[in-house]
């Protein structure tokens, strides 16, 4: 993946896991599955620790790491694929490089949230981040 396109987004708002769970085979296949569970878990390393952004595309990925088939397998590649097109990005906490119109060493914190918006269970979405410098040092992502 190294020579890939960059997705603009990790998961496009499109995506109907309801119908990916329709089409779940009844009896998984152990190498994709195990193929799956290391993509995830290698996504949720750079979720927490390097790239915030993609925290929810992989939360939502991750329910289906014991029965995955090969649509679920290329939405998660779709995640790779954004991360390629961002190899750039840093964490920074250097205050000398902060640009107009924060200022250094001041907290900025936002929050957003949706009603009803999880299709199935018709659960609503919350998310907050919290930054210091231009750089997330905190952040949430919750269905309740």
């Amino acid at each position: 993946m190294t020579n890939c396109n960059p997705n603009k987004v990790p998961l496009k708002t499109s995506v109907n896991f309801d119908e990916i769970v329709s089409r779940l085979p009844k009896t998984p296949d152990r190498e994709l599955v195990s193929l799956y569970c290391k993509l995830i878990g290698e996504l949720m390393f750079v979720a927490i620790n390097t790239q915030p952004l993609i925290a929810h595309s992989v939360h939502a990925l991750a329910h289906f790491m014991s029965n995955a088939n090969h649509e679920l397998y290329i939405l998660a590649k779709g995640v790779l694929r954004y991360l390629a097109g961002h190899k750039a990005r840093k964490i920074t906490w250097c205050a000398q490089r902060v640009k107009y119109p924060f200022h250094p060493c001041e907290l900025y914190a936002y929050a957003d949230s949706s009603w009803a918006d999880v299709v199935p269970s018709r659960k609503s979405s919350q998310c907050y981040l919290v930054f210091c410098n231009n750089a997330v040092f905190s952040w949430k992502a919750t269905l309740a």
